[in-house]
């Protein structure tokens, strides 16, 4: 009996292991069940949240769709997806732009979400007004350079924020004016008294005597320098050239019409009135020659040796006048001291002047005896040789 009492209590602890062992694993079925069914969850929550996302994404397409049909039917284009948004019809750069905080930019009905780091720091109402009054500041080539850089429409928020940044910061013009020369292409040169100075310095400087002088004394100084000077050039030139040769032909034609009725001492008026605004060589040939014809051999005389003094280069007064002289007076002795003072002592060696020695010696040798002919004779035969060697 004990025997089988033991045997049964060893079958009892063996069934009663077995039970235990039964439930543990009951228990790690269960407890694996509960976490795949844990799991199955979350991946039907992740699905749920990745549909919502998509119909959020639909929705957001559909709007952004017809959003777009919109425009096109206004004949509009829908703006680029960026922070600061352009109003190209505001009359002033404080209305040209939309400032906005956060990273959505609002536009009508268009939302769009932008993905670019956060600038709105830059872009708020505040700075903007700081901005503008600090812009004002700095040259008026720069400030308009910068103003049409920040107007186009494509410009990054980066760069925008580049160029707040710099004057906010009271950058130099020199500075200021590097970063908008690279992005306008176009070289901008700063006044000398902005280069490596800030605003502040500058607007001190400008306070101050040397600044006073160099850039309003002195420049109003050579302004009026310069006027004076060009008004005087002005009146010179214009009275040399053209008031005095005006007034000049016009008492030289009429006082050429008074010599030819003969109204020779009116032409003679005429004619000294017209030499003292403006000698010219024309008129005293035709003037002299007028004379001639006209047998006013004095005044002929008058006008050739007042050419003769006026123009000492032309040897053809001379040579006429000493003609005259010759042909038209018989006055030898006369002749020969214009041909000889007045032409040969200045152009030596003159053929014209020579021949025309000659010449007169040699009307001269008929009121002269043989041995003064023969010596007459002599001299020209001497010109001639000489004309001929040179």
């Amino acid at each position: 009996d004990e025997t089988d009492e033991t045997a049964a209590d060893s079958e009892t602890d063996e069934i009663a292991e077995d039970d235990a062992f039964i439930s543990d694993e009951t228990v790690a079925d269960d407890e694996t069940d509960e976490s795949a069914a844990d799991e199955s969850g979350e991946i039907a929550e992740n699905d749920a949240f990745i549909s919502d996302e998509a119909v959020a994404e639909d929705e957001t397409d559909e709007l952004a769709e017809d959003d777009e049909d919109t425009n096109e039917e206004d004949g509009e284009t829908p703006p680029k997806k960026q922070k600061v948004i352009l109003n190209p019809e505001a009359e002033n750069l404080v209305d040209k732009f939309t400032f906005i905080s956060g990273d959505v930019a609002v536009r009508g009905k268009n939302t769009y979400v932008s993905t670019e780091p956060d600038y709105s720091e830059f872009f708020t109402k505040e700075k903007q007004e700081i901005f503008l009054r600090y812009l004002n500041r700095y040259p008026l080539n720069l400030r308009i350079a910068t103003e049409k850089v920040l107007l186009k429409p494509d410009l990054p928020d980066r760069v925008i924020a580049e160029i707040f940044r710099l004057v906010l910061k009271k950058s130099t013009a020199a500075v200021l004016a590097d970063y908008i020369s690279n992005l306008s292409e176009n070289y901008i040169e700063v006044p000398h008294n902005f280069e490596g100075r800030s605003n502040e310095a500058f607007d001190e400087y400008k306070g101050t005597l040397q600044y006073q002088i160099r850039n309003r004394l002195v420049p109003t100084v050579a302004a009026v320098v310069l006027i004076g000077l060009a008004g005087w050039l002005l009146a010179f030139f214009g009275n040399r050239f053209i008031y005095h040769p005006i007034c000049a032909t016009m008492n030289y034609k009429s006082g050429y019409a008074l010599l030819e009725t003969g109204a020779f001492p009116e032409s003679e008026a005429k004619f000294s009135k017209a030499v003292s605004h403006w000698p010219s060589k024309k008129w005293f040939f035709k003037y002299a020659e007028g004379y001639r014809q006209k047998r006013q051999y004095e005044m002929a005389g008058k006008v050739f040796e007042a050419g003769m003094g006026y123009f000492p280069k032309d040897y053809n007064f001379g040579l006429k006048y000493a003609k005259m002289q010759l042909d038209d007076l018989g006055n030898y002795k006369l002749a020969e001291n214009i041909v000889r003072r007045y032409v040969l002592d200045r152009f030596i060696n003159l053929s014209e002047g020579v021949l025309l020695l000659g010449d007169i010696y040699l009307e001269w040798a008929t009121e002269l005896n043989e041995e003064e002919k023969q010596t007459v004779r002599d001299m020209v035969r001497l010109m001639r040789a000489r004309r001929d060697s040179t």
